[in-house]
C-alpha cells in the first residue's frame, strides 16, 4: 500500500497554489449560490404548489436512469482494466464504488484513482492510474462536445453576438480533444510538465497506447453517459413540472453539465453548487419558476452522485478485499 499512498494520493493531494484556488474558487461559487437561494421563498406554500406538481412516472424514469448510467461507468472500467488483468464486471463494480468511497474523503478526488487501482498487482498499479485517467478524460471530452453543441445552438437560436467566441472556443477545444484521445501515444506524452517533475513515471506511460477499438469503445461509451445525463434531467424537470421547449432543456442542462466538468476535482458538493448556479440563472431567462429548477437540480444530484457514493460506502466488497485494509 506505500507504493500507492505515497505515489498517487500524494502527489495529487499535495498541498500548492491550484489546490488553494480550488478551495477559494468552491468558497465563492458556494456564497453566490447561497446568495441567490436566500432570496427565494421557500414556505410551506410553496412546499404545497411543489406536491401539486410533482409527476411521479417521470422522476421514477429519472432515477432508473441511474442504472444505465453506472453500467456504463464500470463497464468502461472493465474494458480497460482488462488491458492490464483480468477483470469480470463484478470486480469492476466494486472498484467503482470503491473509488466513489474514497473519493468524498480525499483531497481534489484523489480516492477515484486509489479506489479503482487497489486491487491491481503492485506493478500494475500506476498504469490502472493512467487508464482511469484516460477514461475521464474520455468524460471531458463528451462534456466539451455538447456543451460545444449547445452554446452553437444557442446562439443560432437568439442570435447574440457575445455567444459566438465560446461556442467556437468549446467546438473548437471538443475537436482537438478528439484528436488527443486517438492520437495519445506514449512518445507524445514524455514532454508534460508532469513527467518532467517526476521523471519516475515515465515508464508507466505505456499504458497510454491503448488499441484503437478500446478506444472506440470507451469513447463510445462514454458518448451514451452523456446522451443519459441528459435524459435524466429532462426527466427530473418535467417530474417536477417544468415545461420548456426541448432546444432549451438541451441547451441549459449542457451547460451545466460543461460547467460542472470543468470546476470538477472540488468535491461532490462542489458539483452541487455548480450545478444549481449555472442552471437557476439560465432557466430563469426562459420563466421557469426558480424554486423549481433548484429542486429539480437537487434530486438529480442526489440520485446520480450523492446515492451511489452511499451505496459505495455502504456496498459489502467481496471477502479479502484491499479496501478492508485502508
Amino acid at each position: 500500500m506505500k507504493f500507492i499512498t505515497q505515489n498517487t494520493v500524494q502527489i495529487l493531494s499535495k498541498p500548492n497554489l491550484r489546490r488553494f484556488l480550488r478551495i477559494l474558487f468552491l468558497v465563492l461559487i458556494t456564497a453566490l449560490l447561497l446568495s441567490r437561494v436566500l432570496k427565494l421563498d421557500l414556505s410551506g406554500a410553496f412546499l404545497r404548489e411543489l406536491g401539486a406538481l410533482v409527476r411521479p412516472g417521470w422522476i421514477l424514469a429519472g432515477i432508473l436512469l441511474v442504472l444505465p448510467n453506472y453500467y456504463l461507468e464500470i463497464t468502461k472500467w472493465k474494458i480497460l482494466g482488462r488491458l492490464l488483468e483480468d477483470r469480470d464486471f463484478s470486480t469492476a463494480t466494486t472498484e467503482v464504488l470503491r473509488g466513489l468511497k474514497l473519493g468524498v474523503v480525499t483531497p481534489l478526488m484523489a480516492g477515484d484513482y486509489l479506489g479503482r487501482s487497489m486491487d491491481f498487482k503492485k506493478e500494475n498499479r500506476m498504469p490502472a492510474v493512467l487508464l482511469n485517467l484516460y477514461n475521464s478524460l474520455t468524460q471531458t471530452w463528451t462534456a466539451l462536445l455538447f456543451g460545444g453543441a449547445a452554446l452553437s445552438l444557442w446562439y443560432f437560436r437568439e442570435k447574440a453576438g457575445y455567444l459566438v467566441f465560446p461556442a467556437a472556443l468549446i467546438s473548437g477545444a471538443a475537436v482537438v480533444g478528439l484528436g488527443f484521445l486517438y492520437g495519445l501515444q506514449p512518445a507524445a506524452i514524455q514532454n508534460w510538465p508532469l513527467l518532467q517533475k517526476w521523471p519516475w513515471l515515465r515508464k508507466y506511460t505505456a499504458a497510454f497506447s491503448l488499441p484503437l477499438a478500446v478506444k472506440n469503445r470507451v469513447i463510445g461509451l462514454s458518448v451514451l453517459r452523456s446522451i443519459i445525463y441528459n435524459l435524466q434531467y429532462v426527466c427530473f424537470y418535467l417530474g417536477f413540472g417544468i415545461t420548456l421547449a426541448p432546444g432549451i432543456f438541451f441547451i441549459g442542462i449542457n451547460l451545466l453539465l460543461l460547467a460542472k466538468t470543468v470546476g470538477g476535482g472540488l468535491n461532490i458538493f462542489g458539483d452541487l453548487t455548480l450545478r444549481e448556479l449555472i442552471s437557476l440563472p439560465f432557466f430563469k431567462l426562459y420563466h421557469a419558476d426558480e424554486r423549481l429548477i433548484l429542486v429539480a437540480t437537487f434530486a438529480v444530484w442526489f440520485f446520480s452522485v450523492f446515492a451511489p457514493v452511499l451505496t459505495g460506502i455502504f456496498y459489502k466488497p467481496r471477502k479479502n478485499d484491499p479496501a478492508d485494509r485502508v
